[in-house]
């Protein structure tokens, strides 16, 4: 089947793949900068979505709208380095306006008339803006949402609402490619799809023009639904690079050295094998100023035929994966992470005066055939 196909299975939100929009450069900066943004991007989602090195070839701008960390503070940081301004929670009215115009056709089911689903889709998006993350760009909105669907997928769900004929080269591509893949007449919309975008992960994206009265065009639409089936947890099993793979594809990059801002988490990470034992009677912040000296240290580390180590980081902590395997063959692998994010649900986290919110170690033992 071809990669890039068309499909429309009820609502986007009945679908329960996440969402992401790719943000722009500061719409301040040109008046044009989204219409710019977004018929580039339409070349890579109708079809480079479907080529196997997708994640090099996408655009800067839509890099965030792929990430899998699902972590809302990151998701937050990195739109707003884009130029998007988070909008109050109480301030939202005119946001669910927006959104409710633009994406009634494929977020509310078409019961009865076209003015009873904008008045469904009104009342739908006032109440998903409370729990969002929800931007403003020169009176453009982006609304972004992360957690587990009804199936235990991680999704994020992204919406936003575009000048209208933002899109217009999106459907007129789309038409020639498939004139039966776009559909609706309020709103037209189109999806394309991608099952195999990454290790169990699913990504689509979706175009919407609305023309509620048949002659005075709407605003426009795109939305782009990624759901990653597991999410790998904080000590990964599998080989020791299968395992640095996964960490990557969650959000963290492999350290260096350079990497300053990393240190004080890493201190922290040192740290974790004091704060489960006997001090001797010597303080945090003592011992603390002495794991601040040996941090460097952790990057000089060669590995052996017995031992690996990995140091990774990501803007909000940073990380240590090591691994030793014993005379037998069996490996085991500790995991240390210090974040300023809270911590996941699967164990305690360190508490110490003025240690980031999430400090904790995990331990596993691999099988001697995926201890390599």
């Amino acid at each position: 089947m071809d990669e890039c196909t068309h499909t429309v299975r009820g609502t986007l939100f009945d679908a329960a793949p996440p969402l992401e929009i790719p943000p722009t450069r500061t719409p301040a900066a040109s008046s044009g900068a989204w219409p710019a943004c977004l018929r580039h991007a339409l070349t890579i989602c109708l079809c480079l979505f479907g080529a196997p090195a997708q994640a090099q070839t996408l655009p800067a701008s839509l890099r965030p709208c792929v990430a899998t960390h699902f972590d809302a503070a990151l998701y937050q940081q990195a739109l707003e380095s884009w130029g998007w301004v988070l909008i109050p929670a109480l301030s939202r009215a005119a946001q669910a306006e927006d959104l409710a115009e633009t994406f009634a056709g494929v977020s509310v089911p078409a019961d009865g008339t076209t003015d009873a689903q904008l008045r469904a889709a009104k009342v739908f998006w006032r109440e998903q803006v409370k729990e969002a993350l929800v931007f403003d760009a020169q009176g453009q909105t982006l609304f972004l949402v992360a957690g587990l669907d009804g199936e235990g997928r991680n999704t994020v769900r992204c919406f936003a609402s575009l000048p209208t004929g933002t899109l217009s080269r999106a459907f007129e591509t789309a038409n020639a490619r498939e004139p039966d893949g776009v559909r609706g007449t309020a709103w037209r919309h189109f999806t394309t799809r991608n099952d195999n975008f990454g290790p169990g992960q699913t990504l689509a994206v979706t175009f919407v023009q609305s023309n509620l009265s048949g002659t005075d065009p709407g605003p426009d639409g795109f939305a782009t639904v990624l759901t990653v089936a597991t999410v790998p947890p904080a000590c990964p099993d599998g080989s020791f690079d299968e395992a640095i793979e996964a960490l990557r594809t969650a959000g963290w990059a492999l350290a260096s050295a350079e990497d300053t801002d990393a240190a004080e988490h890493l201190a922290w990470t040192l740290m974790i094998p004091y704060l489960e034992t006997d001090r001797g009677g010597e303080d945090v912040s003592t011992l603390l100023g002495l794991q601040r000296i040996a941090v460097p240290g952790l990057f000089r580390k060669a590995d052996t035929d017995a031992t690996r180590t990995r140091v990774l980081r990501r803007p909000d902590g940073a990380m240590t994966v090591t691994q030793i395997t014993d005379p037998l063959g069996v490996a085991t692998r500790t995991c240390r992470i210090a974040r300023t994010a809270p911590p996941p649900s699967d164990g305690p986290s360190f508490a110490a005066p003025g240690a980031p919110q999430t400090l904790i170690e995990r331990v596993i033992t691999l099988p001697q055939e995926v201890s390599q």
